[in-house]
């Protein structure tokens, strides 16, 4: 269970490279929490649409650096998916 310091949110750090086994191993990792908003909001779009084998959320990121170690890492956040309206380019 999470200690409830930070909101729902997560970080990807960066992978060193001898620690990647291939190509596709992936260069960040981390964990990440959803905020309850976000999960009501993600199986209400599955709900919707029988059909739907996905669901949108938006991401945020920040690049950041640790206090302690100097390290640099992206701090994530979850937010409702909302569409975005169409603006013309003129």
């Amino acid at each position: 269970m999470s200690d409830n310091r930070y909101p729902p949110s997560g970080a990807l750090f960066t992978v060193d490279e001898e620690k990647r086994k291939s190509e596709k191993s992936p260069h960040y990792q981390g964990d990440f929490e959803l905020p309850r908003e976000v999960v009501e909001d993600l199986y209400k779009q599955i709900q919707s649409d029988p059909t739907a084998d996905r669901a949108k959320c938006r991401l945020v990121g920040w690049r950041q650096t640790a206090r302690k170690s100097g390290n640099t890492f992206v701090s994530i956040k979850a937010n409702v998916f909302e569409e975005k309206p169409f603006k013309a380019p003129f």
